[in-house]
């Protein structure tokens, strides 16, 4: 059985472990995104204090997301429009430990993340040459709204 979860400091060590797995495919893959300054130290313990780090874990920790829960100074600028104007969530640093790559986690994470929101409204974004993840996102029925800058 799987659980889903807010992370704790003691995760910390595994965490790193499988954002930099998510980094080392993103190379592989010829995509930019998080290569000169993806999620770091500071930026996941923030996450942890702020309570807005998740883990799944099935023996261990196999996969990480972060939901924020309200306004992202991220979004509030972009070349599109948004499909409603009212409170949401939003989904970052999403990421899979490299051994469950292809067994369907990642759509299981992003079905937690999703039902984690308490507003109805749920907001993510990636690297538009990160074919994988925007696939997962359109498999989850996110509808593509424009293109934001960070």
């Amino acid at each position: 059985m799987r659980n889903f979860r807010k992370a704790t400091n003691d995760d910390l060590d595994i965490v790193i472990h499988i954002i930099q797995d998510g980094k080392e495919r993103l190379s592989q893959a010829g995509v930019d995104q998080w290569q000169q300054d993806g999620p770091d130290v500071e930026r996941l313990k923030n996450d942890i204090e702020l309570n807005q780090l998740y883990v799944l874990e099935k023996s261990s920790i196999i996969g990480v997301c972060a939901i924020i829960q309200g306004l992202d100074p991220n979004y509030l600028t972009i070349e599109g429009a948004w499909l409603s104007e009212g409170p949401y969530a939003a989904i970052h640093r999403f990421a899979i430990a490299k051994e469950w790559y292809g067994t369907g986690v990642s759509h299981e994470l992003m079905r937690y993340a999703i039902e984690t929101s308490i507003y109805p409204s749920v907001r993510i974004d990636t690297h538009h040459e990160n074919v994988a993840m925007r696939k997962l996102i359109e498999r989850n029925g996110f509808v593509y709204c424009g293109i934001i800058t960070l």
